[in-house]
């Protein structure tokens, strides 16, 4: 420890030691600000400049709590960076101090506070001699010093609730409502109904995802979802947006294409009619959600049967139509009023039939290796990317799952391979699904599998799958995720940030309702907390 550190409303003898770190990345960093900065003295915000981005995020992820660099260089634009990127890890306030100058709190906080953190929950950073980090968070005494504010969701927030920056949107609580298809959107269109559900869930700052929308007619594969490929489609979609928008939400769009799921047509020539000359699986090997290489399977979901069709499945398709249904889809995303989009490369539809080994048996450039098998889907969202940008797309995976009899020789090496190209494009989040949890003694066990990922992608992570409110919080205040997607307590809580607030008990979910075509039992009548409580 330094001895006799002094600085305005700080020093070391009225609250606990500070925790002092030296940081190998500190000049590296430093050194690509300046050249960002130089190179594009126009751009006001860094998040322009991927490349800082990147770093100083890998360098702060190193630290649960709090993790700051403290340099010569003093720029407003540099402590702004460390700021905007703390606030976002953590949803914290980083102060930093000019070299050999400290800023009063008061004023760090007049000049950032409301910048990027809502709560102002102020983290104060100070500089000495040979000292190249320093971590530190505020005391209540020193909070009150400067006059900072409390809200009452601070004064008792859980990790869930505390607030979250995800590139230029800025969320308020970390509770996402994860995609879940529920059947009700009669003629693939969004109804009245389907603008309540939404509305009824969104609050503000908070981050809702939709149900799978199909990219294209072919696109489809279950009764009543809903599509974006038509004018009529935006249309529909519009109201439901704004609903979700006048309750101050953020609303993404997850884009779909099932593949060899396809209800489309009742022969494989209709199919190969349209797709042209792609296919993942000859349908000789793999029919329709086949089991084995002769066995159709029949499968159940929604309550309906129905015997496998040998639809089209991807050796003859198109691959340039189908990228470019899923750009077009992306822009009528944005026109319908989403503020993004999110690609669906998991459970075994179309794009993850092209990733997984146990199902693409091509020869040709979308076939055999890893690399090969992952073209596909960045092609798709690169085109995303190009049409609407990186700041407004997501992308989901699932390495590990099996869902449609799809899974992957190695897992862990295809979503490493995923995520590090998702890194070069800037994919603005990752959402990733993790294993199967398990009971043990009656309570859930989440299997924590996902770290290696969370720790190689460098922006958001999204983590779902079994999440309960005191799992989701473990997973925030230990660093393995940002953000906690909820998909069957949300549906049957259209209040789940509040409940997760108040501790308060959760309405059970009743299964036999999830893909009923009813628009309202099941899906609008799930009621709210009681204001007394």
């Amino acid at each position: 420890m330094a001895e006799g550190l002094r600085f305005p409303y700080l020093s070391l003898e009225m609250h606990p030691p500070l925790t002092l770190h030296r940081h190998p990345m500190c000049a590296e960093i430093i050194e690509e600000f300046q050249k960002c900065h130089l190179d594009h003295p126009v751009k006001k915000f860094f998040g322009e400049c991927t490349d800082l981005k990147i770093k100083l995020d890998r360098c702060f992820r190193q630290e649960v709590q709090s993790f700051f660099l403290v340099t010569e260089y003093a720029s407003n634009l540099f402590m702004h960076a460390c700021a905007t990127v703390l606030c976002a890890r953590y949803g914290q306030l980083a102060l930093i101090a000019y070299y050999k100058q400290f800023i009063g709190l008061q004023a760090s906080i007049t000049g950032l506070g409301d910048f990027c953190n809502p709560y102002r929950c102020p983290i104060i950073l100070v500089h000495d001699a040979g000292i190249n980090t320093i971590t530190y968070k505020a005391t209540t005494e020193l909070r009150n010093k400067a006059g900072v504010p409390r809200s009452s969701m601070e004064a008792k927030a859980i990790p869930l609730l505390t607030p979250y920056t995800m590139g230029r949107f800025h969320l308020s609580h970390r509770v996402v409502h994860a995609p879940l298809t529920r059947s009700r959107c009669y003629n693939n269109l969004p109804g009245e109904h389907v603008a309540l559900y939404y509305s009824q869930r969104a609050s503000e700052g908070g981050l809702l995802i939709s149900e799978s929308t199909g990219v294209s007619e072919t696109a489809q594969g279950y009764p009543s979802t809903p599509g974006i490929w038509t004018k009529d489609q935006v249309e529909a979609w519009k109201p439901v947006v704004e609903g979700v928008h006048q309750k101050g939400g953020v609303f993404f769009c997850q884009i779909w294409h099932v593949g060899r799921a396809s209800t489309y047509g009742t022969a494989t020539s209709q199919v190969l009619d349209i797709y042209g000359d792609l296919i993942i699986n000859p349908m000789d090997k793999h029919q329709f959600l086949v089991r084995t290489s002769r066995s159709p399977l029949r499968f159940s979901m929604m309550g309906l049967w129905r015997n496998s069709q040998p639809q089209g499945g991807l050796e003859k398709m198109k691959s340039t139509k189908i990228v470019n249904d899923f750009r077009l889809a992306a822009r009528n995303c944005i026109e319908a009023g989403f503020d993004g989009v999110e690609i669906h490369c998991a459970f075994g539809y179309l794009i993850e039939q092209f990733m997984k080994d146990s199902v693409n048996d091509r020869t040709d450039k979308y076939g055999g290796s890893m690399e090969n098998r992952c073209c596909f889907a960045l092609e798709v969202i690169q085109a995303a990317i190009d049409e609407v940008g990186a700041d407004r797309v997501g992308v989901r995976l699932s390495p590990y799952s099996n869902y449609l009899d799809c899974w992957d020789s190695d897992p862990d090496a295809l979503g490493l391979y995923m995520i590090h190209a998702m890194n070069k494009l800037g994919v603005l989040y990752c959402s990733m699904v993790e294993p199967e949890a398990v009971k043990v003694d009656g309570k859930v066990q989440i299997p924590y599998k996902l770290l290696h990922f969370r720790k190689a992608f460098s922006g958001t992570f999204i983590v779902g799958g079994g999440y309960n409110r005191e799992e989701g919080n473990r997973a925030v205040s230990e660093g393995y995720t940002d953000l906690v997607a909820y998909g069957k307590w949300f549906l049957a809580n259209p209040d789940l940030p509040k409940r997760f607030e108040l501790n308060a008990p959760l309405n059970k979910y009743d299964r036999s309702t999830f893909y009923s075509p009813d628009p309202v039992v099941g899906y609008t009548d799930y009621p709210f907390i009681s204001p007394s409580v």
